[in-house]
């Protein structure tokens, strides 16, 4: 009887998996594929992570999407995805992936392991629930998320120090730089 209940539980995680969608990188540090914010919004928050990633090499990535494309819990959906972009860089672990799902009204913040102590779980939470939860309640999408991103970058400031650089700006002169990119090229 345990050997039949281990098969039907490992068939139905397959089954979750394979209705699963991990959406391709991003091509911006700020992305609203629900459409729910600005243009202007998308353009200055957009800039601003560039340019905190020249300032720090911390890499914040926001993704604004309709609607989660998976059944499964948004820790670990989230975590497939940021995983599979890549923020941040390799040997410092610096990205962060902020996930906003609109219809579902969810959303949560991957943290590369090192930027957990300038941003851990608690953290992460009072910036949900204090900058960004209010004015969604307003549906104002673009106060939530400026106020979010200002919020992020305020904590994870001083973590690490960045050479004026972004990583695609090193990886296109062909410069020896260690990681990756959650952001395409």
């Amino acid at each position: 009887m345990k050997q039949l209940s281990f098969i039907f539980g490992l068939l139905w995680c397959l089954c979750v998996r394979a209705d699963e969608v991990i959406p391709s990188v991003p091509d911006h540090y700020f992305n609203d594929y629900a459409h729910v914010v600005s243009t202007g919004t998308v353009t200055r928050l957009d800039k601003m992570l560039e340019d905190y990633e020249r300032e720090s090499s911390d890499q914040i990535v926001v993704a604004v999407f309709p609607k989660m494309q998976s059944d499964a819990a948004i820790k670990d959906y989230t975590l497939r995805v940021a995983k599979s972009w890549n923020a941040g860089q390799k040997g410092k672990n610096n990205g962060v992936v902020f996930f906003v799902f609109i219809q579902d009204h969810k959303m949560y913040m991957q943290v590369g392991t090192g930027l957990e102590k300038a941003l851990p779980d608690a953290t992460c939470q009072q910036i949900l629930d204090t900058q960004i939860t209010p004015h969604f309640k307003q549906k104002d999408f673009d106060g939530g998320l400026s106020a979010g991103v200002s919020a992020i970058i305020t904590a994870t400031r001083g973590a690490y120090k960045g050479n004026g650089h972004t990583a695609h700006e090193l990886q296109n002169a062909n410069t020896n730089v260690a990681g990756g990119s959650a952001v395409k090229p």
